[in-house]
């Protein structure tokens, strides 16, 4: 896999955004939209695939990835504004890709901004539970993980692994630049313990609005 990839920071809704772009046809706009913990990293494996369709981008949304809170909030509601902003300046209706949490704030968007939205793939969303009581027993797993989680002064490599064996049922067949490219996320989180903050903020959100029927 080889992957020409461009990171660049831009300030949108009163702090930096990271961006990482993948390149693509002139299609139009692809832009994928991280889960629960996740980053721009988590879209290598298909974003070459995806640039069949347009220029691919991967926005870190505040409190994940490369993008720091900057004392915004990291609530999905929060960061689907911050999402709103981004692609309003791409000045061109998307394809949204979401992935769990993010598939949640795919779907808000569209909902609440059709206009800046061409076209929606969900992949594993994160959905309404049906029940307060599943929700709940989501939160509780959500932030068991996130207590037992490597601390992020911990060696980095460390937590990379420990990501891989939670997230995946096949490490072995992750690419060796994929794992490079988490591992180097993980590193570049070491210093700032807004990121651990942010995670549960974001979780507790995300169960929230799951609970409620009326996404």
């Amino acid at each position: 896999m080889a992957l020409s990839i461009e990171s660049r920071f831009s300030e949108v809704s009163g702090g930096s955004l990271h961006v990482a772009d993948f390149g693509g046809t002139d299609n139009g706009e692809v832009v994928c939209v991280h889960g629960l913990g996740g980053s721009h990293a988590n879209w290598m494996s298909v974003a070459d695939g995806f640039g069949e369709f347009g220029r691919v981008t991967a926005p870190d949304l505040p409190g994940f990835g490369l993008t720091p809170p900057e004392g915004r909030s990291c609530t999905v509601t929060a960061n689907r504004k911050v999402l709103d902003t981004y692609l309003r300046t791409l000045e061109t209706p998307v394809i949204l890709v979401g992935n769990s949490m993010g598939g949640t704030i795919a779907l808000l968007q569209t909902a609440l901004a059709p206009e800046t939205v061409r076209g929606l793939v969900l992949l594993a969303p994160a959905l309404p539970a049906g029940e307060t009581v599943g929700a709940l027993r989501w939160l509780g797993e959500a932030l068991d993980i996130v207590r037992r989680r490597p601390r992020l002064g911990d060696d980095p490599l460390i937590i990379s692994r420990w990501t891989w064996e939670l997230c995946t049922t096949r490490p072995d067949l992750v690419s060796k630049e994929v794992m490079e490219a988490h591992l180097e996320v993980a590193e570049a989180r070491i210093d700032d313990p807004d990121f651990e903050s942010a995670i549960r903020r974001a979780a507790v959100s995300l169960v929230a609005l799951l609970s409620n029927r009326r996404l």
